[in-house]
């Protein structure tokens, strides 16, 4: 009996693999093809670059890289897959050296949020064949300022409740004989359980208030002038420098409450247990209560935002837009069904069935925050160079 088992399973996970292959074409090959090494290979040249093509990045923005190895042969390795039969390159041939960014391991490179880290530095990256060290390539990336911006100071959504737990199934009644001087009535079935209530959403997390400076930057003459947006959470005191460039870039400061989590459902009732045999047959159990949706949670309040922008700035003031609307309610939860009767064999009567739950309250909106009003006053350009980090503890005060 083992073996056949055994033999059945075989059976199965082979038709498994065979339809996967043929309705996802190479997809095993590729799941279980190794990394390409170039530990053997004469390689003569590589040449990396961004994957995307563009030698441009946004601060806060991610990119891959990509190598390519030309070989004395005419042979070309690259990192990145050009079709599912030829394995790509592995990192691991390859040491990457970033400046004025980040490389975050497989080829992956950041270039910092912070604009006071990349202003009048050179971000390049540099990329060296580990098997042979003289090979090297590097790119330089420019940074540009015309990109969609987003300042995220909103409050977090409310958690979502738990769905109630279902109610067990009645226990069967017991079952005798039907004939003879031993014949008895059968037991009924008993009544099932009731299915658990759903659980509250959370409420939405109120948003924090916000002070914005927006200052005109102009490196040069002949440049074109660049907003410099100054974000500062009243709450945590902490302050986050944005450049945008209005020809195109984009600055959104968000201070929304957090939407309320949603109810959780009701759990269904138990099924009522079947009645045993005898004579006559018994009775069906009674279908258990179907448990109550849980009530969304309350939206947060939105948050106020303080303006104060240079009068310089006032023509290109469309490139910033705020919002700091109250967080939606959050719905609420469904009720659960109630559970069905037990079976009954011929003469036995059906018990009824259980009743359904309430379905919650659903959650209330938010307040939205104070209209955000610009007034225009003398905003200088704060310095475009990063906050020295803080100084680490004494010996003396260690805290």
């Amino acid at each position: 009996m083992p073996g056949r088992r055994k033999l059945q399973w075989c059976i199965t996970l082979s038709l498994f693999l065979t339809v996967t292959t043929m309705s996802s074409g190479c997809f095993l090959v590729r799941l279980f093809q190794k990394k390409k090494s170039l530990k053997n290979e004469k390689v003569t040249s590589i040449k990396v670059s961004l994957s995307t093509g563009s030698p441009t990045m946004c601060p806060g923005q991610k990119d891959k890289l990509m190598v390519v190895a030309t070989t004395k042969e005419g042979k070309t390795f690259t990192t990145e897959r050009l079709s599912d039969t030829v394995a790509p390159v592995g990192w691991d041939n390859y040491a990457v050296d970033c400046f004025g960014c980040t490389h975050e391991g497989k080829g992956v490179i950041f270039v910092d949020k912070d604009p006071r880290k990349l202003w009048g530095k050179s971000v390049r990256y540099k990329a060296t064949l580990i098997h042979k060290a003289s090979l090297v390539s590097e790119g330089t990336i420019n940074i540009t300022y015309r990109c969609k911006f987003v300042a995220e100071h909103s409050g977090y959504k409310g958690r979502r409740g738990r769905n109630g737990l279902a109610g067990r199934t009645g226990r069967d009644g017991r079952s005798y004989s039907s004939s003879g001087s031993s014949a008895r009535p059968g037991g009924r079935g008993r009544r099932g359980g009731n299915g658990g209530n759903g659980q509250n959403g959370a409420h939405g997390q109120n948003a924090d208030n916000l002070s914005v400076r927006i200052a005109l930057l102009q490196p040069s003459k002949s440049s074109a002038p660049l907003l410099q947006v100054a974000v500062r959470n009243i709450s945590t005191n902490k302050t986050e420098v944005y450049l945008v460039d209005p020809r195109g870039g984009q600055l959104i400061i968000r201070a929304d409450g957090g939407a309320g989590g949603n109810g959780g459902v009701g759990g269904s009732g138990g099924r009522g247990g079947t009645g045993g045999t005898g004579s006559p047959n018994g009775d069906g159990g009674e279908g258990g209560d179907g448990g109550d949706g849980g009530d969304g949670g309350d939206g947060g309040d939105g948050g106020s935002i303080e303006v104060v922008a240079d009068p310089a700035t006032r023509p290109y003031l469309r490139a910033v837009t705020f919002s700091n609307l109250g967080g939606q309610g959050g719905y609420r939860g469904s009720q659960g069904t109630g559970g069905g009767s037990g079976t009954v064999y011929s003469g036995g009567q059906e018990g009824p069935s259980g009743r359904f739950g309430q379905v919650g309250r659903p959650g209330r909106s938010g307040r939205s925050g104070p209209p955000v009003e610009i007034r225009y006053g003398s905003v200088r350009p704060t310095s475009m160079k990063p906050a020295p980090p803080p100084p680490p503890p004494s010996d003396d005060n260690p805290y």
